[in-house]
C-alpha cells in the first residue's frame, strides 16, 4: 500500500491506500490527493509544510528530503 495526502478545505491528512485514488473512491473525503509518496514520512512533509513551500512542489522533492532522515529533518527545523 502506498501513502498519499488527503486535501480539503481545512486540512490535510495522510492516509494509505491498496489502489490509486480516484474521485469514485475519494471524492467524498477530499478536495484532490496527492502522492503517491514513498514514505510514510515523505507524505507526513507533505501534509504538514507543503503547502506553499517552494522547496516541496513535488512529490519526489518530499521524497528526497524523507531519505535523509527524521533526525537530518529536526536539525533543520522541520516538526516531524
Amino acid at each position: 500500500m502506498r501513502y498519499y495526502v488527503g486535501v480539503t478545505k481545512n486540512y490535510r491528512t495522510t492516509f494509505r491506500a491498496a489502489k490509486t485514488p480516484t474521485e469514485k473512491t475519494h471524492g467524498h473525503l477530499f478536495i484532490y490527493v496527492i502522492g503517491p509518496f514513498a514514505s510514510k514520512l515523505a507524505a507526513e512533509l507533505m501534509a504538514i509544510h507543503g503547502e506553499g513551500n517552494p522547496h516541496m512542489q513535488h512529490v519526489s522533492e518530499c521524497n528526497t528530503l524523507a531519505r535523509k532522515g527524521r533526525e537530518w529533518l529536526r536539525k533543520r527545523g522541520f516538526g516531524v
